[in-house]
């Protein structure tokens, strides 16, 4: 097993928390401003909770989410735990090498995973969620105070020219302190 396929423990914690704070997640994408009829990148999806809530929020308007991890065991997982969805597509790879159209989502959805990529990475992918996200799209990101900075997400944000557009933080009994930002791809 290499270092990104998870245990067959740390699945079963995994799901079990997702339900558990199944509520935690379904606030949050009831949060944020979605129509319905967007297509969705939600990067770094694991197990897939937070996809379950979007795929959900977006089937009945015509929208889709393709769910990207680099795992194969997550990815299996996710495929088993949305199987009711017809609105989710599943790709398994690094990111820069699944050969994404330009400006191809709506929306990009980053929930506790940019802390997780190695920070040498970080720019590479940033720069490829970037390029994939439409003009005048959003992009949420949501991480942990522990593992990764402010700072960092600023100038992982400034160097690929997204704009805030609301930013807040927040405490997770599991997490501590965790940092919500809603970015915009500026037209053009």
């Amino acid at each position: 097993m290499s270092p990104s396929e998870p245990s067959k423990v740390e699945i079963a914690l995994t799901v079990l928390a997702g339900a558990l704070g199944s509520s935690m997640y379904r606030d949050y994408v009831d949060s944020l401003d979605l129509a319905g009829n967007e297509q969705i990148l939600d990067y770094g999806s694991g197990s897939g909770t937070p996809a379950r809530y979007l795929a959900r929020r977006l089937l009945k308007n015509g929208g889709q989410v393709t769910c990207v991890d680099v795992s194969r065991v997550w990815m299996e997982v996710a495929r088993q735990r949305l199987s009711r969805y017809t609105n989710v597509i599943f790709l398994q790879g690094e990111l820069e090498s699944l050969d994404l159209s330009d400006s191809s989502f709506d929306v990009v959805f980053v929930h506790f995973v940019l802390h997780d990529i190695p920070s040498e990475r970080r720019m590479s992918v940033m720069s490829e969620l970037a390029r994939v996200l439409k003009s005048a799209g959003k992009l949420y990101l949501r991480e942990p105070l522990r593992f990764i900075s402010t700072v960092e997400v600023e100038q992982l944000i400034a160097a690929n020219r997204l704009v805030l557009e609301r930013a807040s933080r927040g405490e997770i009994p599991t997490q501590g302190v965790i940092f919500s930002g809603v970015y915009l791809k500026p037209a053009g």
